[in-house]
């Protein structure tokens, strides 16, 4: 499986800085396929939770599904 964080607000998504030291080490993209792909759900939810800004709205495509999650509270939920 393959999950990206897109920021529902400017559609832009994720893709990794390379730099582990940094608190958000993330910058925007445009497209799924330059952003930062997550082999598991648990993965893509903790980081779209812990590193991500808190101030932006975020949700959590699956490309193989085309599900999206959604935060609900502490979690990412289905959509719909």
């Amino acid at each position: 499986m393959a999950f990206v964080i897109q920021d529902i607000d400017n559609q832009k998504y994720l893709k990794h800085t390379g730099n582990h030291e940094e608190d958000h080490p993330y910058y925007d993209v445009n497209s799924p396929d330059k952003a930062e792909k997550f082999s598991t759900f648990d993965h893509v939810s903790y980081v779209a939770f812990w590193y991500c800004d808190m101030f932006r709205n975020w949700r959590i495509i699956d490309l193989e599904t085309n599900n999206i999650y959604v935060k609900e509270g502490r979690k990412f939920v289905l959509e719909g």
